[in-house]
């Protein structure tokens, strides 16, 4: 996955935008189930991988706070509404 500046995402349309948010969510996931998978054996022989989900999760961000900026709406997954009422009961 090729990873774009935040100036490069700033000339993007809104839906070119919304396709790379799709993308980092959709490779986030793989990584993720791959690490969760029970074959799956000792994480810290993967540091790599654990640092390829940071960057994404980075980048996840960024274009979703470029979205935003340029006009678009990002429409957050049930999960992603879950995460929050959760981390909010814990506050």
């Amino acid at each position: 996955m090729d990873f774009l500046t935040e100036e490069q995402l700033k000339v993007l349309s809104l839906e070119d935008i919304s396709k790379i948010i799709a993308n980092v969510k959709r490779a986030f996931s793989r990584i993720k189930n791959k690490m969760e998978a029970p074959l799956y054996d000792n994480i810290e022989k993967y540091p790599e991988r654990i640092e390829l989900l940071k960057r994404l999760r980075s980048y996840l961000e960024l274009a979703k706070n470029t979205l935003i900026e340029k006009g678009g709406k990002y429409q957050k997954s049930t999960l992603e509404v879950k995460d929050e009422q959760f981390n909010s009961t814990l506050e």
